[in-house]
């Protein structure tokens, strides 16, 4: 068997992460306005401000990787609160060009080692981290699937049926996602 490079792996991740997310926001397209903001203590609250932090966290990556100023929160404005699934489709279809691109530049230049700082808010302090952009793409994508995760359990909870093996990696490549673009 041959040896894939490991800019093979960030593409698949970003890949497989796109199609699930898209794939999530799609069975909350059929959920009433009720359900997609029913509250639950679980992550975020609720599937609509899950996807919301997804949709938000793979902005702040991207410009992060990117080495590019960071653009205004989504999840912030009064405004966050009552997107619709279509709505955040949208702006997940939109950032997710973006992730892609961000990887294909990475890729295409051999900087997936390059040291990237970034600083953040925790509970308690500042801090200002270094690390190579592909450990933020690794980052990005595990945090996608751990917020997915929780929105299957959200799903599981309202009644409606879910297998989280219908949004892990093997399930998009045997489905014929195995492409670049997700």
């Amino acid at each position: 068997m041959p040896h894939q490079p490991p800019e093979d792996s960030m593409v698949i991740l970003q890949a497989h992460d796109a199609w699930a997310t898209r794939k999530m926001l799609s069975a909350c397209a059929k959920l009433s306005s009720e359900e997609f903001r029913r509250e639950f203590e679980i992550g975020h609250g609720s599937l609509h401000n899950n996807l919301t932090h997804i949709i938000g966290a793979m902005r702040r990556w991207a410009d992060r990787i990117a080495q590019r100023t960071l653009r205004p929160s989504i999840e912030r404005p009064p405004e966050a609160r009552d997107r619709s699934p279509t709505r955040l489709l949208e702006m997940f279809e939109e950032a997710a060009a973006d992730v892609r691109g961000v990887v294909a530049s990475l890729v295409a230049s051999g900087e997936l080692d390059r040291r990237i700082d970034f600083t953040f808010d925790g509970p308690t302090s500042t801090q200002t981290v270094t690390l190579p952009a592909r450990v933020a793409l690794v980052h990005l994508h595990t945090h996608g699937q751990h917020h997915r995760t929780q929105c299957l359990n959200m799903l599981r909870h309202l009644g409606y049926p879910s297998d989280s093996s219908d949004y892990d990696a093997v399930e998009w490549h045997v489905r014929g996602r195995g492409g670049a673009n997700g």
